[in-house]
């Protein structure tokens, strides 16, 4: 799993749930958190883990479609198997592993040094 590291910037409050917003760097990552944590304080670093498989990975801008986390990085590693591609991305001096499948890394022709736009979506972020 990965794991990152983001200032709480913003806290959106309903019954039992929370839609929380932040800053890596000059990028933004939005969080639903259900757990309602009081305690979460703004301007506060915390943890942020993302699964791998949680990861879409673009190339262009426009093949993008309403997704609130748009994260743009930096292809540092590929290791590709027989169905699946390991790619590491640096995003603001962090690294984070997505799993894509082999034939869409083929397809899009991922090279490494590329910069891309990667895609979470806002469920598949947990506060640590």
């Amino acid at each position: 799993m990965n794991s990152i590291e983001a200032t709480l910037i913003e806290v959106q409050k309903e019954p039992h749930l929370q839609l929380l917003e932040f800053q890596i760097a000059s990028q933004k990552l939005s969080v639903i958190n259900i757990a309602n944590q009081e305690s979460l304080e703004i301007g506060k670093s915390y943890r942020l883990h993302i699964q791998p498989t949680d990861i879409t990975i673009v190339k262009e801008q426009k093949t993008i479609q309403t997704t609130a986390n748009q994260l743009v990085g930096v292809v540092k590693v590929i290791e590709p198997s027989s169905l699946l591609c390991s790619v590491i991305i640096e995003i603001e001096n962090q690294t984070l592993e997505a799993l894509i499948l082999k034939e869409y890394c083929d397809t899009i022709e991922l090279k490494e040094g590329e910069e891309i736009i990667i895609l979470i979506n806002i469920n598949g972020v947990t506060l640590c």
